[in-house]
């Protein structure tokens, strides 16, 4: 009798053991499934041309991040966007193929650390359409967008972006130079544009003096750019910074 509770005891073992490594294989299999739909959207064109500058958002390095397709997240070791035409890049595992993923399913991901939103899941009707970066969340948003233009240009000096990864290329006077707005996001929703520091500032008034005293400090040697003026105003705005 004991010998034979013994092999029953064996066999429900084996069967939790079989049914524990078949739902890990269903997980495996669904988690293998829903990857591959990301990697079946159309290769990008090519650009068959010489130019200075880049194309992407600000480097060519793609990085490890994540996407949010289709209602979906999908982890991705390779991501990032074609700033000239506002499209979120991957890099299929496997064969190491570039894959353009269809920009009306893309509604926001994340690479290096930083979230993109894509304008058609947040403020069609205001915003171009194309990826925003959020550069401060608060209690207000600001935005950032980047649209990369190819221009001609006749001076040297422009050739060289400053882009990491972006060698200078002698006598090729074509250069992906970048358009950048930012954008503010209140607690009600409303996005208006930031075009100068007083399209932020009228927000908060009631800090306009003390405001001026920290960015006449920050100025004493050099004068900051637009991006730096925001986030220096948001920071103290919204953390007392």
């Amino acid at each position: 009798m004991r010998r034979l509770l013994l092999i029953f005891a064996m066999v429900a073992a084996c069967l939790t053991e079989m049914q524990a490594q078949n739902a890990d294989y269903m997980r495996y299999r669904d988690s293998a499934q829903a990857s591959s739909l990301l990697y079946r959207g159309r290769k990008p064109l090519a650009y068959k041309f010489q130019f200075n500058g880049t194309y992407y958002w600000d480097t060519p390095d793609y990085y490890a991040g994540c996407v949010r397709y289709n209602h979906k997240d999908y982890w991705c070791d390779a991501i990032n966007i074609d700033a000239a035409r506002q499209q979120v890049l991957v890099i299929e595992p496997q064969k190491g193929a570039q894959v353009m993923l269809n920009r009306d399913y893309v509604e926001q991901l994340k690479m290096d650390g930083r979230q993109f939103i894509n304008a058609a899941f947040l403020a069609p009707e205001v915003l171009p359409e194309g990826y925003y970066e959020v550069i401060f969340e608060g209690k207000a948003r600001i935005l950032k967008h980047i649209v990369k233009r190819l221009e001609t240009v006749t001076n040297e000096r422009l050739l060289d972006t400053g882009e990491k990864g972006t060698a200078v290329l002698n006598n090729v006077y074509e250069v992906y130079l970048p358009i950048v707005t930012f954008y503010y996001q209140g607690q009600d929703g409303a996005i208006t544009q930031i075009r100068r520091r007083s399209d932020l500032l009228k927000h908060y008034r009631e800090h306009r003096s003390a405001l001026k005293k920290i960015i006449r400090a920050e100025e004493t040697e050099y004068s900051i750019g637009l991006e730096e003026f925001i986030l220096i105003v948001m920071r103290y705005v919204e953390y007392g910074e």
